[in-house]
């Protein structure tokens, strides 16, 4: 039996419009007012971002940012 919070969805709603422009594929989860974000991002400064937004809405406990950052160029490489 699944119990569906409606400001859980109502909230999920507010933060997948927030950023929907940001990132690659961005899945976001709320539930009992925990918000997990999937997806990719194309740096670490997108990934802040979209962490940023999420956390400045109001109603959410915690936000878990499972968000992969797919640059394909490494801090070593600028090293060597």
């Amino acid at each position: 039996m699944t119990n569906t919070d409606p400001n859980d969805v109502e909230l999920e709603g507010v933060i997948s419009r927030q950023i929907s422009q940001m990132g690659t594929h961005l899945h976001v989860q709320v539930a009992n007012g925990i918000v997990t974000i999937n997806g990719s991002a194309e740096d670490f400064e997108e990934k802040r971002r979209i962490d940023s937004v999420v956390k400045s809405l109001a109603g959410k406990q915690q936000v878990i940012n499972k968000v992969r950052v797919i640059s394909t160029e490494s801090s070593f490489d600028n090293n060597r």
